[in-house]
């Protein structure tokens, strides 16, 4: 199997693996916070679809200019509310993960080594551009999993708090 078959593989999983995480959640649960400067599954769920549409136009980007040069900063994203109060869903952020992969499946061996230049002045391929979304996928799927269990531990304390 090809990196970029790993890589197409990886970024196809992960809308279901998302999914799987979350398919029991009822509203209230979505829009819990673990603290005051914690995420929620809902915003983690906005993030993926805000970091998939920008990263689709990175992409297109990458393909139609030569050797760009390109800002990927995570201070894009608003860290107020403005991601809790959006109601994106699985299915939302599916549809755009399933439009990166028609790009990404389109392309061929060259395109894949099409570069650009990072903040830093760095080379970067749109093969490196695609790692780095998977990694931003395993990343959020992380924080994901994370805010679940302390979701369940903080209901097991508050039942076992309301028995005594």
């Amino acid at each position: 199997m090809t990196t970029r078959e790993v890589l197409l593989q990886a970024l196809a999983s992960t809308p279901s693996d998302i999914e799987r995480l979350i398919t029991s959640m009822d509203s209230e649960v979505l829009l819990w916070r673990s603290d005051a400067s914690g995420w929620s599954c809902q915003e983690i769920i906005n993030r993926l679809i805000d970091w998939e549409q920008t990263n689709q136009a990175l992409f297109n980007f990458v393909l139609n200019v030569d050797e760009p040069r390109i800002h990927r900063t995570a201070g894009a994203w608003p860290q107020d509310d403005a991601l809790l109060h959006r109601q994106g869903s699985v299915e939302d952020f599916r549809r755009a993960r399933a439009d990166t992969l028609d790009l990404l499946r389109r392309l061929g061996p060259g395109d894949w080594q099409r570069a650009a230049y990072d903040e830093d002045n760095s080379r970067i391929t749109l093969r490196y551009l695609a790692q780095d979304l998977v990694n931003h996928d395993i990343e959020l799927t992380s924080q994901l999993t994370l805010i679940i269990q302390r979701r369940q531990a903080h209901g097991q304390r508050s039942q076992s708090t309301a028995k005594r």
